[in-house]
């Protein structure tokens, strides 16, 4: 999954704060693993996001 962060204003920056599916995760036989990761972004940027079968994943923005 692709995101693009174009929506955000021009010129701010933001701490990202991604929860995500881990490497391992799996809906039947691993479905609560899961990865925690931080980054500054700006509307410049686009973060490719790779979902588990049936997994998903959530964004917190923070400006800076």
């Amino acid at each position: 999954l692709n995101i693009s962060f174009d929506f955000l204003p021009e010129g701010k920056k933001y701490k990202a704060t991604y929860y995500l599916d881990a490497n391992d995760t799996h809906w039947d036989k691993n479905p609560t693993t899961y990865e925690i990761k931080e980054e500054i972004v700006s509307s410049e940027i686009t973060k490719t996001i790779k979902l588990a079968a049936g997994g998903g994943f959530a964004i917190s923005l923070i400006e800076q």
